[in-house]
């Protein structure tokens, strides 16, 4: 269990209560606190002085990814859980997910993942209606995740419990280097290992909805997206199929996040009056149209 924490103390109480309600209790849970200004660090060393099996570290501000790494450098279980500190999990979520995979105990690169909710900002156990594409709908794993991503399926990191050996024997790790989607860079690279994939359709985390999070900021989440592409567009180990889609999701992002753009110039405009009502009516239906 890997809890990433910056400048988040105010959630993280909730994020480490949910692992130590945790019905399955042979676990480790290494908190990193990414160069926290608050008091993330008394918070996670009176937690640590408590239970033995909470570690603490501290780094130097770096970023999610390079938090996560951190985590992952020290981690020493057999399957690898990704927490944010301001999401939670439910008390079933390890013994669920475990259990799932004792059929598989001889496959060495195997992942398991759950169904979740939204939470509000202030309260993560409030939840919140919202339609969410959260599964696998074939076995092409790796084609689904290229195209359907952030339209047909979204799954928050904590959602999955992966095997150790992604990060230890493939030596996987989150680019540093990316402003976002890193999640999804670095499930690119899992999913190209033809994992075995199974998934308990059961709400087992919550999500909390954020007000100033990242990825409210869409015209910095599309360049994100479109550096990802980029990025394994220039993988040779890709069959031609995974490249064609790469570049077609490529197309679709571009589109997708024009389109937001040109929806944000108009409404900013419009709210001076500088736009007619005729033009912003015209542009607007021109970019709904599918």
């Amino acid at each position: 269990m890997i809890i990433p924490c910056y400048n988040q103390a105010h959630f993280l109480t909730a994020a480490v209560d949910s692992v130590l309600a945790q019905a399955y209790t042979d676990w480790e849970c290494i908190i990193v606190n990414d160069g926290s200004t608050d008091n993330t660090e008394s918070v996670a060393l009176a937690y640590a002085e408590k239970d033995r099996r909470i570690k603490y570290t501290r780094k130097e501000n770096g970023g999610l990814s390079s938090a996560r790494n951190t985590g992952l450098n020290i981690a020493a279980g057999k399957f690898i859980q990704f927490l944010d500190a301001d999401d939670v999990l439910e008390p079933q979520k390890f013994s669920m997910q475990l259990q799932s995979l004792t059929v598989n105990q001889q496959i060495t690169r195997i992942l398991v993942y759950c169904n979740y909710v939204f939470g509000t900002q202030e309260n993560i156990f409030e939840k919140v209606k919202r339609e969410i594409p959260v599964h696998f709908t074939s076995n092409n794993y790796l084609q689904e995740l290229i195209t359907g991503w952030e339209t047909d399926l979204i799954i928050p990191c904590h959602c999955f419990l992966f095997s150790s050996d992604f990060f230890i024997k493939d030596g996987i790790r989150f680019d540093e280097t990316l402003p976002n989607h890193e999640d999804f860079d670095c499930w690119l690279r899992i999913f190209s290992k033809n994992p075995a994939v199974i998934f308990v359709d059961e709400i087992l985390c919550r999500y909390r909805l954020s007000n100033h999070s990242m990825s409210t900021n869409m015209k910095l989440m599309g360049e994100g997206f479109l550096q990802v592409l980029n990025k394994h567009l220039q993988e040779k180990s890709y069959s031609v199929e995974i490249l064609s889609l790469l570049k077609r999701k490529r197309l679709d992002v571009l589109q997708r996040y024009k389109r937001f753009d040109l929806m944000t110039i108009i409404e900013k405009f419009a709210s001076r009056k500088i736009l007619h009502q005729y033009y912003s009516k015209r542009i607007v239906e021109k970019l709904t149209v599918k």
